[in-house]
């Protein structure tokens, strides 16, 4: 890790303590510690641990060094617990939080105790998935995980500041919601509505589109593909979960989508007078896709850009003109869309 803290002089070490003196009272008040029986993690308590950590009643057991190594905010924690060095970065994001697990952290059977239970902080099971990502980010290499692991990986690793495994989980989450209008499928993934509450609170702005469409084009529940067997009829719409501000946003960009058909259908017909062309022109899908895909354009361009359009009487030149027009609207629509949906700040 880079960038090594200072060791704290013998004055600064006083200050120091009378800081966090002050940081104790102040946050007295609060509940960062729980107090209530605990459990140790099943996984994550280490035989020849060196530091507890726990988060509302689960406690984990943990090698200090590797923590901080791979974190700047537990490098600070710990650190500033044992006036080991000056101190943060001005301005360093998390450390109202450090200064309450510092002042409320006890000593347990020789091992230093922290109690990590902070408003929008990382739940036990997102900080355990963390660490199984500490474990095994090399097998995400060849098989990417499911969708609820990156996200608690992603929330649990930017509280923390493990920014490699932010960036990884990033990646990945986008590459499940891409801003790329010609990567969209007929799929919809069954954690939409989580990825755009997610992209609501940490502004992210490229998933935010992907999950907006997915949501949009589908007039049908969306139900986890672990509930579509018995009983998934009474499963609770999850569209209700969503602010009434996100659902006034999906009702106006179902109409506008909806309207986009209207500037597709005419680039999409042959418009050759070529007799040969006039005699082999067949019916085009477009308005099938229409009536199939009404809220969908997108999907549509991406359906009919792969048809066979030989079959469908269009010479070469044609059928380069057409394909030229159509991914020219689709990228149009895209655009369109964010400017409907004017996100802003996000």
């Amino acid at each position: 890790m880079s960038g090594v803290l200072a060791p704290q002089s013998p004055q600064s070490l006083t200050k120091r303590k009378r800081e966090c003196s002050d940081v104790e009272f102040k946050v007295a008040v609060r509940h960062y510690k729980t107090r209530e029986t605990y459990v140790e993690h099943q996984d994550y308590w280490i035989s020849d641990g060196n530091v507890l950590l726990q988060i509302g009643n689960v406690r984990f057991k943990l090698h200090k060094s590797r923590l901080a190594n791979q974190s700047t905010w537990f490098q600070i924690l710990f650190g500033q617990y044992t006036f080991e060095f000056e101190g943060p970065p001005d301005g360093f994001e998390g450390q109202e939080n450090i200064d309450g697990a510092t002042a409320t952290a006890e000593v347990v059977h020789g091992l230093h105790l922290f109690y990590l239970n902070f408003n929008g902080g990382p739940s036990a099971e997102e900080f355990a998935d963390l660490l199984t990502a500490m474990d095994n980010a090399i097998n995400y290499i060849k098989q990417r995980p499911p969708y609820p692991f990156l996200q608690n990986v992603f929330k649990a690793s930017s509280f923390y500041h493990l920014t490699a495994y932010t960036d990884a989980t990033l990646q990945m989450i986008e590459a499940l919601f891409p801003d790329i209008p010609a990567k969209i499928t007929a799929h919809n993934s069954p954690h939409a509505i989580e990825a755009l509450m997610l992209a609501r609170a940490h502004k992210l702005s490229k998933v935010l589109w992907c999950t907006f469409y997915q949501l949009a084009r589908t007039s049908s529940k969306i139900v986890p593909a672990s509930e579509t067997g018995a009983g998934a009829a009474d499963t609770p719409d999850p569209l209700e979960g969503l602010a009434a501000k996100d659902l006034v946003l999906l009702l106006d960009l179902q109409k506008k989508l909806a309207l986009r058909w209207d500037a597709i259908i005419p680039i999409a017909e042959s418009t050759c007078a070529h007799q040969k062309c006039t005699e082999a022109l067949r019916p085009n899908t477009v308005l099938a896709l229409r009536k199939d895909h009404l809220f969908d354009p997108i999907f549509g361009i991406n359906k009919l850009l792969k048809q066979n359009w030989g079959s469908k009487g269009f010479c070469e030149a044609e059928k380069e003109k057409v394909i030229a027009n159509l991914e020219k609207e689709r990228m149009s629509i895209w655009d369109d869309m964010k400017v409907w949906l004017n996100f802003k700040d996000e």
